[in-house]
């Protein structure tokens, strides 16, 4: 498919079609030096890719300077920014809104979206469905003290103080995009408690098309309109051209000066370009999940959770990417320069297992009636995000969980999602009878199990029957008596399991989705260096914000990182580099 640079060629392409969806106690801060020496142990233990001669991994190492004889062509603008998702496009926008001239790269092909929502603190559009802004206080202390404090708070203060002023920007740029509209992605039922540590509000800006209906899978009609927007307003999209090295005082990879460029290599004739920024560069290349060797020094406890290495280019017609996605280019790129790596160690990762998700009735959680070990024995407070929930496997022997419910399990939720409707959708809430419909195709295609009896559906799960059963006769107690006295669940969510027939669920593997941050960043998207003085003239945005998560990616405020890392960080850096460069 055929995506040009032109504005006559862009606006005549064809969408797309691609699917989206929508940690660990940090260590003590570590100086480059001292990741050098860890990472170099840690390789040693791990048989991770090879290392240079004194200890420094392999992607420290910057590569030989390209030279200025070797360079066939020069863009110049304002801002030369690297890559073309969402943080990068909006960035783009916001800088060209300011009245400044702009130039993106990228090796990709066309725009590229690897996620679903965008989440808002609160917006016009927030205030029309009648949704609550989400409490400043309550709302960052909780966020922070699930991090454990390990982030840059400036950071989050300066997120939600203009998260509402970014979202009513994008809502109005989209407004001038024929067929483009705005949805909420339905999050939580339960809890109704804004309280609880676990209560997720309906904050998930979804912005969808007639080809991308679905909400949390809008974001690739996003990224196409913002590359149209930007085009339409005089910007310069360049694809096909892999970045390689900074330009730092005049040479690439330079550890002194402004930074003052980039080069990149088209990959049509592996000719070099110089892109030569007056203003900034900024850095938007997403994650280094791709890369051993960075994944094992800045992430090691999800190295486990990686299927696909060194991709050369993850294919973003598949929208999200399980398993490992990009080689972490912008990130050397930026050590090569100088810069340092964020304080919070290791890097936070986001992970799903969607255990049960149809049988919760909520789009980001596990299920919250029985579940139980491999060994029959029941072992937590059911409910449970699902990001949260791949933690919680590792603790149980052999690393899966199994539900157990009967066919009156659907008549105890009050809304029961219909997950890919809108909220507000008359058709947001499943029947009973179609959540036991859903149970049955399930059961039909092999990955639930379904039995008249609790022995006999004990028998197919292959648990100990007796074991299992044992449990099963303890918790309809608790049900009886109306309090969970083992875990503590709140008794509205206490059903029997007593009803035939009976159903039953396995956990998959946790599926990988990114792994978060990188560089270190100030709170206004400055990359810094050891000395946290800001590197003149470099940026970034988007996955590699620095110091931003901590722990895990919670999936309790659903977007927050494009609405976040990407979005009011893009909005506000194209206006911060208007003003101050």
């Amino acid at each position: 498919m055929t995506r040009g640079i032109s504005r006559r060629n862009f606006l005549t392409a064809s969408l797309i079609a691609g699917a989206s969806v929508a940690g660990l106690a940090g260590c003590a801060p570590q100086t480059t030096s001292q990741q050098n020496q860890t990472a170099s142990e840690q390789s040693a233990s791990t048989g991770a890719a090879t290392t240079s001669t004194n200890g420094t991994p392999s992607f420290m190492v910057p590569p030989e300077p390209i030279t200025d004889d070797q360079i066939s062509e020069t863009i110049e603008s304002d801002v030369i920014i690297v890559g073309c998702g969402a943080s990068a496009l909006e960035t783009a926008l916001s800088a060209l809104r300011s009245g400044l001239t702009v130039t993106l790269f990228a090796r990709a092909e066309h725009p590229v979206a690897r996620g679903g929502s965008n989440c808002g603190v609160y917006s016009k559009k927030m205030e029309e469905m009648g949704l609550p802004r989400m409490d400043g206080d309550k709302f960052l202390r909780t966020q922070l003290a699930q991090a454990s404090y390990n982030v840059n708070t400036a950071m989050w203060y300066r997120f939600y103080n203009n998260s509402e002023e970014s979202m009513n920007w994008l809502i109005d740029e989209m407004a001038n995009v024929d067929g483009m509209y705005v949805t909420f992605e339905p999050v939580s039922i339960y809890p109704t408690d804004t309280t609880d540590p676990i209560y997720a509000p309906n904050v998930t800006h979804s912005f969808n098309n007639a080809d991308y209906p679905i909400p949390g899978n809008g974001q690739q009609a996003l990224v196409d309109a913002l590359a149209q927007l930007v085009l339409d307003a005089g910007g310069t999209i360049e694809y096909g051209v892999e970045a390689e090295q900074l330009i730092r005082g005049d040479v690439t990879s330079g550890t002194e000066g402004r930074v003052t460029g980039c080069v990149g290599r088209r990959k049509s004739d592996d000719s070099y370009v110089k892109f030569s920024a007056n203003k900034a560069v900024v850095l938007a290349t997403g994650d280094f999940s791709g890369n051993r060797e960075m994944m094992e020094t800045y992430a090691p406890q999800a190295v486990k959770y990686i299927s696909n290495w060194n991709y050369e280019e993850a294919d973003p017609d598949e929208g999200i990417c399980f398993g490992g996605l990009y080689e972490g280019r912008g990130h050397q790129m930026g050590l090569w320069c100088g810069a340092a790596w964020q304080r919070t160690f290791p890097n936070a990762i986001m992970a799903v297992e969607e255990f049960g998700t149809t049988a919760s009735g909520m789009t980001y959680s596990c299920h919250n009636g029985l579940m139980v070990d491999g060994e029959g024995q029941r072992f937590c407070n059911e409910v449970i995000p699902y990001s949260y929930f791949v933690k919680v496997l590792e603790h149980l022997k052999g690393g899966h969980a199994y539900a157990i419910m009967d066919c009156k399990f659907p008549e105890t939720r009050v809304d029961w999602m219909n997950r890919g409707k809108p909220l507000g959708d008359p058709e947001e809430s499943l029947t009973p009878a179609q959540v036991i419909e859903s149970w049955d195709a399930n059961v039909e295609n092999g990955t639930m199990w379904k039995a008249d009896t609790l022995e006999d559906l004990l028998t197919q799960m292959e648990l100990p029957v007796e074991a299992t059963m044992a449990s099963i006769d303890k918790y309809n107690g608790w049900v009886e008596i109306g309090e969970d006295q083992e875990f503590h669940k709140d008794p509205t969510l206490l059903a029997p399991i007593s009803t035939p027939p009976f159903y039953g669920w396995k956990s998959n593997d946790p599926r990988f989705l990114t792994v978060l941050g990188g560089l270190r960043t100030n709170a206004n998207m400055q990359v810094c260096d050891e000395d946290d003085n800001p590197i003149p003239g470099l940026y970034n945005v988007g996955t590699m914000v620095g110091d931003f998560f901590s722990n895990y990616y919670t999936f309790l405020v659903a977007g927050h990182n494009y609405g976040g890392c990407c979005l009011t960080f893009g909005y506000l850096t194209g206006k911060y580099i208007a003003e101050n460069e």
